[in-house]
């Protein structure tokens, strides 16, 4: 018995500390190695679909039965990788069945999901990809006024931008 829970406790450490659910590639050394697309690039169904299937998985799986889901999301992050993050966080949260699966979504699953574009969006920002006119955009996807969304942007307080978003519906 006390090796299962030695080995629970592993597993939830190796998860939560390990990085086990970071969907997309770790953050550059260098803010000019990764270019982030164009937020008015439309999405095309293969991404729309690992989009959808990161977002479905998340939120049908309990923390630890993501671990059997973990080389399908990270492949299906990497192959959104390149997708400008308000592209990514519109067709989610101007779908609605997609923002509610967002809900049911555990803790910790969604902290990660979420930190994942803290960088992203730094880069995005440090590039000219979240000027007036995207955010201005962004704001009549998701429907929500774009003086909510751009103090966040401005003070770069992501997680607060991807929970309103989740809240907001």
């Amino acid at each position: 018995m006390r090796k299962f829970f030695f080995l629970i406790g592993f597993l939830v450490t190796f998860c939560f500390v390990g990085g086990v659910f970071a969907f997309s590639n770790p953050p550059q050394t260098t803010p000019n190695q990764k270019i982030i697309g164009d937020y008015f690039a439309p999405l095309c169904e293969a991404e729309k679909q690992n989009i959808v299937y990161i977002i479905t998985t998340l939120s049908g799986k309990t923390t630890l039965g993501l671990l059997l889901y973990k080389k399908k999301l990270e492949v299906a992050g990497e192959n959104i990788d390149h997708v400008h993050p308000l592209r990514h966080l519109g067709f989610v949260f101007s779908n609605q069945d997609l923002t509610q699966k967002t809900k049911i979504i555990g803790r910790v699953p969604w902290n990660r999901y979420v930190n994942g574009f803290g960088s992203p969006l730094h880069l995005a920002l440090l590039q000219g990809k979240l000027n007036r006119e995207v955010l201005e955009d962004f704001s009549k996807t998701v429907n929500i006024d774009v003086e909510v969304i751009e103090p966040m942007v401005k003070k770069q307080d992501w997680q607060a931008l991807v929970n309103t978003l989740r809240n907001s519906k």
